[in-house]
């Protein structure tokens, strides 16, 4: 492993997932993180959903969202999706990424980063 001085790290941030429990972002892992902001997650997809399963073998991925809890339990229904990867504690990761629009929403981003806990990719829609 080397860091690459030219890429950012990454500020280490505690997500409470929907299921209860506290996840890890900005700590060195096994696995690339993909953390992917989508302010109503009832825009999740079926193309984000293959994705998603496709590369679960190399990437932890995190869904963020500014959704209501019903809204969030429906999703986890309707496409089958591990509540462990889900949250909706936006507000401290949003101002963090600088991805906050106000404290009540955040915009759309996908953010990579790598096992150095370096961000090798950040779109911000």
């Amino acid at each position: 492993m080397s860091i690459n001085l030219k890429q950012p790290l990454v500020p280490m941030t505690t997500l409470k997932m929907f299921n209860a429990s506290s996840r890890l972002i900005g700590i060195p892992k096994e696995k690339v993180q993909v953390i992917m902001t989508i302010p109503d997650i009832t825009t999740f997809n079926d193309e984000l959903h293959n994705t998603i399963f496709e590369m679960q073998d190399l990437t932890e991925c995190f869904i963020i969202t500014n959704s209501s809890f019903d809204a969030i339990e429906n999703m986890i229904e309707e496409c089958q999706l591990d509540a462990s990867m889900i949250s909706s504690d936006f507000k401290t990761f949003a101002q963090t990424y600088k991805i906050a629009f106000d404290e009540h929403c955040m915009k759309k981003a996908l953010i990579i980063i790598d096992k150095n806990c370096q961000i090798t990719h950040e779109e911000i829609v």
